[in-house]
């Protein structure tokens, strides 16, 4: 059943309220479809609520250096996503020979 859902509007300087607003409607899972910037400003806010939902980002969302290192590493844990790219700034990829190829 969906509790809650919340909608931003890019001009918005931050979307820490609505992190609050799902969290008090009691959300156990949370689809975040957003962007990068927004995406780290829910997975940090999530952290300092210590709220734990099962949280799904969308693969535009899911790059380590622009939106796990912003979050916070510590808080970006357990997230499930859809992503299906090696991201070229995960140090997982530095001896990859592809991504060697490819830079």
């Amino acid at each position: 059943m969906i509790v809650a859902e919340e909608a931003y509007e890019t001009s918005e300087p931050t979307i820490d309220n609505h992190i609050v607003k799902l969290k008090a409607a009691g959300a156990d899972t949370f689809v975040s479809v957003t962007s990068p910037k927004f995406a780290a400003q829910a997975i940090k806010k999530a952290a300092e609520l210590d709220w734990h939902p099962v949280h799904f980002l969308t693969n535009v969302s899911v790059s380590i250096g622009g939106v796990m290192k912003p979050a916070g590493y510590e808080a970006s844990q357990d997230i499930l996503s859809t992503q299906y790219l090696k991201d070229p700034a995960d140090h997982e990829w530095k001896s990859d020979p592809a991504m060697n190829e490819w830079r």
